[in-house]
C-alpha cells in the first residue's frame, strides 16, 4: 500500500515500514510527535489498525471503513497545524477539496474532528510513492515525461477551479499501475500566504524547501498557480537526474540556493533529453514567476508529450505513439526505426494507437466522473456498469478500482447439481447479464437487489431474489432432476402432475427462524415456488371427496383436529351451491383462471388439499423462513398488493416476478395463504392478498379455520422430516396488561414535549403540478424542515368541484414506507383519493425515513435513534399543519389527521398538535410490541392519556397483532376526551377492516366534526 498515506518521512509498501533518504539526510518512520495512540480506536465508522506515516503537519493512519467494507488512509493534523489553524476552519475548506473530481487526484472520502484534530480519509491505494520509485534511480525520459503529463494534468484540472497545491513532492505523487495520483490538496488550500509563512517559522512549513518556489521561499510574491508550475518542473528535474537541483544540509542553505542559484541544465547529465524538454523544465524553474510559464498546461505543451499528429504532422504523431506504447525515446535512430515500422504497417498501428489513447482519455475524464455522479444518485447498477466498461480500458486504475468496490461486491455462486448458467439482472428490469456457469468464484455484481437465475438442462430454471452483501455466499438446490417434484414424472396440461403434486416447489435449506426471544432451527424443506392453482385444485375436486362427511370427518381425525364432517360437506360449497371453493360455479373454475390461485377456501380445505398431494400445510415457521424477514423493497414494489399495484384482484401465479430470497413467488400478496398453526384468533393465514397494504407481509393475521373469504389462499410444504410438535402447536401474541402502566405525571411529559419543539422558520415552499385529473390537482410541494438542511416533500391534492377554503386531512402511514423507495406512484395513494372526491385536500408528507427520504442504515435499531426518529416523524406532521396555515386555499381551522397502523397508534403527533380538529385512527390500539423497542419520551402509551382532540378509532374485529380486549379497548379508553367526542368503530376483518366501510365511517366523521364541504360549484 501507499502512496496515498506517504508523507515526509515516510514510505509504505506491501503494509511494511522502509527507512528512506530525504535531501540528503535519513529519516526515520516513527517520529516522536505520532499519535500512535489513535490506533486501535474508532473514528465516526472508521476503524485505526495502524500508523503509517508522518509528515510536517499530519500523522497518518491505515483504516478500516466499516460501513464501506474498505480499507482507508486517515491523515489527522497536528495539534501544532491545528493550533494556527482552528479545525472549522480546515474541515470548511477542505470542502474546496472534496469536489476535486479526477482520475490523477486522490479522491476524498470523508473528513471529521477528532480530540479537536481534524483528519481527512482518503484511499487506500495499492503502490509505491514517487519517493520510493526515485529511490532505484532516474527514470527513463519517456516514463518521466508520462509522469509529469499526469501530474501536469491534475494540476491545471485544480487550477482552474482556483485550487493550488503548493506542496508538490515525490512523496505526494502516488503511482500504480503507471498511474499517477496527486494526494494532500486541502492543507494548503486552508491557509493564507501570511499564515504559511507563521507555520514556517514554527517549524510547521507548507511546502517543502526542496521543492518550494522562491516566492513561497521569501514570501515576496503572492503564491499563485505558476508555484506548482515550479515544483513541478523540480519534480521533472529529479525524476530525470535522480537528484532535485537544490540539497543542502540545513534548510537555511536549501532556501538559499531556490532563491540565488541556477541548476545546471539537464542534458549535461542527460543528453538524450531533447533540448525542447531541457529548456522547457529551466523555463519552469525560472525565479520570477512572470518569467515561467503562465500555467501547468502550458509547461506540459512545451514537454510535447501531448503531441499526436494528423496528415503532415506525423513524425509528431509517431513519437507520440511510441511513447504510448512505451518505446525508448532516448535517440533519433529508435524514433526514425519506429517510423519506418509504422509506415510500413500502412498506419494501423498510429490508428490503433490513436484508438486506444481515445478510449484511455475517455475512462479517465468522462467515465469516471459519469460513475462518481451516478454513485451520488443512487444508480449503484448504472454505476457500477459503466465502471466495468472502463476498467477494460484502464485495467489498473485505482480510481476506477475503488469506485467498483464502492458500487459492488464480490461473492461465490454455485448450485447443486453444478453446471448451471448463471445470469442476473436488476430486480426493477432491465437486460440480462450473463455470469457464466456454477461454481462460480469470486465474481462481481453491483450491490443492489438483483434477480439471479439458474439454467441448467434436466433442471426447472430457477430464479429468486439477491442482494449481494458482505460477500455472503449463494448456493442453490436445483429441482427436477432429482428428488421430489422430478421433472420427468408426468404431467397434464395445466402443469399439475398426475398425483395431483403442485408442479414446481423450491427447496430451503435448513436454518433458523427467529420468533421472539429464542430461535427455531428448522431442517431443510420444500415448500411450493407459488400458490396453489385453480387447475391444481379441480383434480381434487374432482375427486369427489367434496361433498363425502365421511371423508372430511376421516381427514380431521388424521390431522388431529375436531372437525365437524357433517358441516364441512355442507358449507364447503362453491357460488351455485356445488362442492368447491366460495370463488367458482358448478364446482368449476372460471375457463380463463385456470392459472390463477385457488381462492375462497378454508382452512380445512387447504390442509386436505396438501395431505391429498403428498405434502402438508406449511407451519408459520416454514412459510416465513421461506418467504424470508428481510422486508425487499423491490419485492414489495413488485408483489400484488394494494400498496405497490393498481390491480383489483389475484392474477395468474408466478406473472408478478415478486421473486423472494429463496425463489418462491408471490409470498407477498395476490391471496393470503393458509398455514398450520393456531392462534388466539383462530388460524394464521399470511402474506396479504391483493387488497392488503404491503406490511401485511412482515406481519400475521389469523381467521376462523372455517373463514372462506375470497382472498384466502394456500401453498404446499414438503419436510426432509417430520416437524417438531412444538412446530405445530399454537402460537400466540404475547399480550401486555396496560392497565398496570400509568402514564407519566405533568412534569415528566412537560420534558418529553421538549423533544419535538422547533424554533419558527420559514416554509420557502416550492409547488410544483404533477396531475390534473376530474376530481383533484395533484402538487409536489417542498417546504423547509424544522431540522437543519432538509426539506419536506408534501404530495398535496386539491379538489376541482368545491370552493375554497378546503377543508384538509393530514395522512402518516403504515410502516411500509419505511421500506419503499419512491412516493411517486404508490397505489396506497389511490386508496386515499376518496378525500378529495368528497371535497377535501389531502396532505400526504413524505416523512423523514420514509420512502425517497430514507437512510441506508435501514430503520433505526437503538432507542435514542427511534427516539430522534419519532421526533422528526412528528415536525414534518407540524410542519405540514404550518403549510395548511400558510396557505390561503386550506382552511387552517379545519384540519383533520388521519393515521393507519403506525401512523395511527403512535400517538405522539396527534397528542402534541392541537391544531387538529378531528383525528381518524384506522387499525390503532396499545402494543406490546413497543415496550421493549421504544424509549419513554416516544412511547404512544404516554402520549395516547394526552389525545384531547375528538377522534374516531376504525379497527378489525380478527387484529392478531393488536387484540380488541388486549390492544384496541385500553387505547380507546387513554383517549382523553368526553365520551360524546370520540367514537369506536369495530368492523369485521383483520388488522385493517374493509375499505369500504373505512370510507363510510371516515367521511361520516369528517362531516360531524368539520361540517360538510363547500356546494360543488354551479351546484
Amino acid at each position: 500500500m501507499a502512496a496515498s498515506t506517504a508523507s515526509e518521512g515516510v514510505a509504505i509498501r506491501g503494509g511494511r515500514q522502509h527507512r528512506i533518504r530525504r535531501g540528503g539526510h535519513s529519516g526515520w518512520p516513527f517520529p516522536k510527535h505520532m499519535q500512535v495512540p489513535l490506533v486501535g480506536k474508532t473514528l465516526s465508522h472508521y476503524k485505526i489498525i495502524e500508523s503509517v506515516g508522518s509528515g510536517g503537519m499530519a500523522d497518518v493512519y491505515l483504516a478500516d471503513d466499516t460501513k464501506h467494507q474498505r480499507r482507508v488512509a486517515i491523515k489527522v493534523l497536528r495539534k501544532e497545524t491545528t493550533a494556527y489553524l482552528g479545525a472549522q476552519r480546515f474541515l470548511e475548506e477542505i470542502k474546496v477539496t472534496a469536489n476535486l473530481q479526477h482520475p490523477h487526484i486522490l479522491q476524498l472520502y470523508d473528513s471529521g474532528e477528532v480530540d479537536n484534530a481534524p483528519f481527512y480519509v482518503m484511499p487506500y491505494v495499492d503502490g509505491e510513492s514517487l519517493r520510493e520509485r526515485l529511490q532505484r534511480g532516474p527514470m527513463e525520459v519517456d516514463e518521466a515525461l508520462e509522469i509529469g503529463r499526469q501530474v501536469g494534468a491534475a494540476l491545471q484540472y485544480a487550477h482552474e477551479r482556483g485550487v493550488v497545491h503548493r506542496d508538490i513532492k515525490p512523496e505526494n505523487v502516488l503511482m500504480q499501475a503507471g498511474q499517477a495520483l496527486v494526494a494532500d490538496f486541502g492543507i494548503a488550500l486552508a491557509l493564507s500566504n501570511e499564515e504559511s509563512t507563521r507555520l514556517t517559522a514554527a517549524g510547521l512549513s507548507i511546502g517543502t524547501p526542496t521543492y518550494m518556489s522562491p516566492e513561497q521561499a521569501s514570501g515576496e510574491y503572492d503564491i499563485d498557480a505558476r508555484s506548482d508550475v515550479y515544483a513541478l518542473g523540480v519534480l521533472l528535474y529529479e525524476m530525470l537526474l535522480g537528484a532535485p537541483p537544490f540539497i543542502g544540509d540545513t534548510l537555511q542553505v536549501i532556501l538559499t540556493k531556490v532563491l540565488t542559484e541556477t541548476p545546471p541544465p539537464i542534458r549535461e547529465n542527460r543528453p538524450e533529453v531533447t533540448e525542447e524538454t531541457s529548456a522547457a523544465i529551466a523555463r519552469a524553474m525560472e525565479k520570477r514567476p512572470s518569467d515561467r510559464q503562465a500555467s501547468v498546461a502550458e509547461l506540459v505543451a512545451e514537454l510535447g508529450v501531448e503531441a499526436s499528429g494528423t496528415g503532415a504532422a506525423v513524425a509528431a504523431g509517431v513519437a507520440g505513439a511510441a511513447r504510448a506504447a512505451g518505446f525508448s525515446t532516448r535517440t533519433k535512430v529508435v524514433a526514425a526505426a519506429v517510423v519506418i515500422a509504422l509506415v510500413v504497417l500502412g498506419g494501423t498501428a498510429i490508428y490503433r494507437w490513436r484508438v486506444q489513447s481515445q478510449e484511455r482519455e475517455w475512462a479517465r475524464l468522462e467515465a469516471i466522473p459519469e460513475v462518481r455522479r451516478l454513485l451520488s444518485e443512487a444508480d449503484v447498477v448504472g454505476a457500477f456498469q459503466l465502471a466495468l466498461r472502463a476498467q477494460e480500458v484502464l485495467p489498473d486504475d485505482p480510481t476506477l478500482a475503488g469506485l467498483l468496490d464502492a458500487a459492488s461486491g464480490e461473492v461465490d455462486i454455485d448450485s447443486d447439481p453444478p453446471g448451471a448458467l448463471v445470469s442476473y439482472r436488476p430486480y426493477a428490469g432491465g437486460a440480462w447479464v450473463t455470469l457464466g456457469t456454477t461454481p462460480l468464484t469470486k465474481v462481481r455484481l453491483p450491490d443492489r437487489e438483483l434477480v439471479v437465475r439458474f439454467e441448467r438442462d434436466g433442471s426447472r430454471v430457477h430464479e429468486r431474489g439477491f442482494l449481494p452483501a458482505f460477500g455472503i455466499p449463494l448456493t442453490v438446490r436445483l429441482e427436477g432432476s432429482s428428488g421430489a417434484g422430478d421433472a420427468s414424472e408426468p404431467s397434464d396440461a395445466s402443469g399439475a402432475s398426475a398425483a395431483g403434486e403442485a408442479s414446481d416447489a423450491v427447496w430451503i435449506p435448513a436454518g433458523a427462524f427467529v420468533l421472539g426471544a429464542e430461535p427455531v432451527s428448522l431442517a431443510d424443506f420444500r415448500i411450493d415456488r407459488t400458490e396453489v392453482t385453480n387447475a391444481e385444485f379441480q383434480l381434487f375436486v374432482d375427486e369427489g371427496v367434496y361433498d363425502d362427511a365421511a371423508a372430511w370427518t376421516t381427514t380431521f381425525a388424521a390431522h388431529g383436529i375436531s372437525g365437524d364432517g357433517e358441516r364441512a360437506a355442507a358449507e364447503f360449497r362453491d357460488a351455485t351451491g356445488r362442492p368447491g371453493p366460495a370463488a367458482w360455479e358448478l364446482s368449476r373454475h372460471a375457463a380463463d383462471r385456470a392459472d390463477h390461485p385457488v381462492r375462497g377456501i378454508s382452512w380445512f380445505e387447504a390442509a386436505a388439499f396438501c395431505e391429498w398431494a403428498g405434502k402438508s400445510l406449511p407451519t408459520f415457521y416454514h412459510w416465513k423462513h421461506a418467504a424470508g424477514l428481510d422486508v425487499r423493497d423491490n419485492m414489495l414494489a413488485a408483489s400484488n398488493m394494494a400498496g405497490s399495484s393498481s390491480a383489483d384482484g389475484p392474477v395468474a401465479v408466478g406473472s408478478t416476478e415478486s421473486f423472494g430470497v429463496n425463489g418462491t413467488v408471490d409470498t407477498a400478496g395476490n391471496v393470503r395463504e393458509w398455514v398450520w398453526n393456531e392462534s388466539r384468533g383462530g388460524r394464521y393465514v399470511l402474506g396479504g392478498a391483493w387488497d392488503s397494504p404491503t406490511y401485511v407481509y412482515t406481519d400475521y393475521e389469523a381467521a376462523d379455520a372455517w373463514d372462506r373469504g375470497l382472498t384466502n389462499g394456500f401453498r404446499c410444504a414438503q419436510y426432509s422430516e417430520p416437524p417438531a410438535p412444538d412446530l405445530l402447536g399454537s402460537i400466540e401474541e404475547p399480550y401486555f396488561d396496560f392497565s398496570q402502566l400509568a402514564p407519566v405525571d405533568d412534569a415528566t411529559f412537560a420534558a418529553y414535549t421538549r423533544f419535538y419543539e422547533y424554533d419558527p422558520i420559514g416554509l420557502d415552499p416550492q409547488r410544483t403540478v404533477v396531475e390534473t385529473t376530474d376530481d383533484w390537482t395533484r402538487e409536489r410541494v417542498e417546504i423547509t424542515a424544522a431540522y437543519p438542511e432538509e426539506r419536506v416533500i408534501l404530495h398535496v391534492f386539491l379538489p376541482t368541484d368545491t370552493e375554497p377554503p378546503y377543508q384538509a386531512v393530514v395522512y402518516f402511514p403504515g410502516v411500509t414506507a419505511f421500506y419503499l423507495s419512491s412516493s411517486e406512484n404508490i397505489a396506497e395513494m389511490s386508496q386515499l383519493m376518496f378525500l378529495p372526491r368528497s371535497g377535501r385536500a389531502l396532505i400526504y408528507p413524505v416523512l423523514k425515513g420514509t420512502y425517497e427520504r430514507r437512510s441506508d442504515d435501514g430503520r433505526p435499531s437503538t432507542p435514542t435513534l427511534r427516539r430522534q426518529a419519532t421526533v422528526w416523524a412528528t415536525q414534518d406532521i407540524m410542519r405540514a399543519v404550518d403549510y395548511v396555515v400558510e396557505r390561503p386555499e386550506l382552511d387552517e381551522n379545519k384540519v383533520a389527521y388521519m393515521g393507519v397502523s403506525y401512523g395511527a397508534e403512535l400517538a405522539v403527533p396527534v397528542a402534541l398538535e392541537k391544531r387538529f380538529k378531528a383525528l381518524v385512527l384506522i387499525g390503532a390500539a396499545l402494543d406490546a410490541a413497543w415496550l421493549d423497542s421504544q424509549p419513554q419520551e416516544a412511547a404512544p402509551w404516554n402520549f395516547v392519556y394526552r389525545i384531547t382532540t375528538p377522534t374516531i378509532l376504525i379497527n378489525g374485529d380478527a387484529d392478531v397483532m393488536h387484540p380488541y380486549a388486549e390492544g384496541q379497548v385500553p387505547f380507546f379508553n387513554a383517549i382523553d376526551v368526553p365520551e360524546a367526542d370520540k367514537r369506536f368503530e369495530v368492523s369485521s376483518g383483520g388488522h385493517l377492516p374493509p375499505w369500504n366501510e373505512v370510507i363510510r365511517y371516515t367521511l361520516d366523521w369528517l362531516d360531524e366534526r368539520l361540517g360538510p364541504v363547500t356546494t360543488p360549484v354551479g351546484g
